[in-house]
């Protein structure tokens, strides 16, 4: 795609979780989806329920900066403390300019 052609914002809630329960889940194919759809200097927002933020974040470091977080209520069980699901804000940085 042109970049005229791509998104300033991409959102998931659960495309990601549902993808990556398969055996055959590739983080790297569904990055480079997500990163051909995105404009450069866009917006990429992640919800997940089966990952923290830290994992989240860790996990698309390669591809994409991490911005920022939605905070949501927590709570604990069995002496750990965590929260039902995880929002963050991703930028695909733009070109450099030389």
């Amino acid at each position: 795609l042109r970049d005229d052609e791509r998104f300033g914002l991409v959102h998931d809630k659960g495309t990601f979780d549902a993808i990556m329960l398969s055996t055959s889940a590739s983080l790297q194919a569904y990055a480079a989806a997500v990163l051909a759809a995105l404009a450069p200097g866009g917006w990429f927002v992640l919800t997940s329920c089966n990952n923290t933020v830290g994992e989240l974040e860790a996990q698309f470091e390669p591809f994409f900066h991490a911005h920022a977080h939605i905070p949501y209520p927590t709570f604990a069980f069995g002496g750990g403390s965590g929260a039902a699901v995880a929002t963050v804000a991703f930028r695909r940085e733009p070109p450099t300019r030389r």
